[in-house]
């Protein structure tokens, strides 16, 4: 399978909120397992639906990035949370540029340590 962005494994926390229930909806937690230029997996206890947008707030290294996301696909794990591939959209060519170098320097770091 060919991607457009470099994936790269993480695990790191991240906070997040649904856009369908913005009003009602309290920030949640989550994990990001991996993450590319285009989107990234993440791990939530929420049910969401596909196409349902979130939004994402990731602070890695010295970055600290709001990203929107749409849901495209879901597991159920053993311990009944949910891994959500997500698609990023909206995203200006700075912010894009930030998640790209953050890829490419968490890279370079999981290197240095084999």
């Amino acid at each position: 399978q060919r991607r457009d962005y470099v994936r790269v494994n993480i695990l790191n926390e991240i906070s997040y909120i649904s856009l369908k229930n913005l009003e009602t909806s309290d920030v949640e937690k989550g994990l990001i397992l991996d993450l590319s230029g285009g989107g990234a997996r993440i791990k939530i206890k929420d049910k969401l639906v596909k196409d349902e947008i979130i939004l994402i707030n990731l602070s890695l290294e010295r970055f600290n990035l709001n990203i929107k996301g749409k849901i495209r696909r879901a597991d159920l794990t053993e311990d009944k949370d949910y891994i959500y591939g997500v698609s990023f959209f909206g995203l200006d060519e700075v912010v894009k540029e930030k998640i790209i170098k953050l890829v490419f320097t968490i890279m370079r770091k999981q290197r240095e340590l084999l």
